[in-house]
């Protein structure tokens, strides 16, 4: 798949998806990871654009992530500095 380049809509997509599941607060970006955490839980989660249509996600907690009905595909490169736990995901949802 070609490599996708994130544009502002992408950053905007990701900051929707992230405020609609309870991460209503965004951190300064870690290279093309954009962290987010929440007022309401100690968990914080990271979101970037892949390759092609895919998302990916880390998690500051590794037993949410074991917790998620449909996990996605284990993230085996580097993760951004907290994280614990990353997912390759289909969908943004």
């Amino acid at each position: 798949m070609a490599r996708m380049i994130p544009t502002p809509i992408w950053g905007t997509l990701l900051e929707k998806a992230a405020t609609d599941n309870g991460f209503d607060l965004e951190g300064a970006r870690e290279g093309e990871w954009i962290p987010f955490a929440s007022s309401q839980t100690s968990l914080r989660i990271w979101l970037r654009v892949l390759d092609g249509p895919l998302y990916g996600v880390a998690l500051s907690r590794r037993e949410i992530c074991r917790a998620l009905a449909d996990p996605g595909t284990p993230w085996t490169d580097a993760w951004p500095p907290g994280a614990c736990a990353a997912l390759r995901l289909g969908n943004v949802a």
